[in-house]
């Protein structure tokens, strides 16, 4: 096996224990002092997009309106169709984004540096 197909079994291999990791994990993670704060802006950028921003609560709110809304967004519909507790759904949430931060770094450190980069 030549070393750029070892270097992409590798990363893969890595990425796969890291996600394994991180999901057998995650119902244990404790809860954040922002989180509250956070969900309650989430409901706020659900309403915003269902009034097609006629429900101004989401932009109104002075330092927490400066974060980005798409992840609120999307932890706030998967929290409405989880079984799970609202923190926990949450945080299942934030490790899937993290792993697809974790293999676009790869991505990126593949083209710039080349396979074994």
């Amino acid at each position: 096996m030549a070393l750029p197909a070892r270097a992409r079994t590798a990363s893969a291999l890595l990425l796969a224990l890291l996600a394994a990791v991180m999901l057998s994990t995650v119902l244990d993670y404790g809860m954040t002092g922002d989180e509250g704060v956070q969900h309650r802006y989430r409901r706020r950028v659900l309403r915003w997009y269902a009034t097609v921003g006629a429900d101004r609560s989401a932009v109104a709110e002075e330092d927490i309106s400066m974060y980005g809304s798409f992840f609120e967004g999307l932890a706030e519909a998967a929290a409405s169709v989880s079984p799970l507790d609202p923190y926990d759904t949450r945080h299942i949430v934030n490790v899937l984004f993290a792993l697809a931060a974790f293999a676009a770094a790869v991505r990126m450190g593949r083209q710039l540096g080349g396979p074994v980069a």
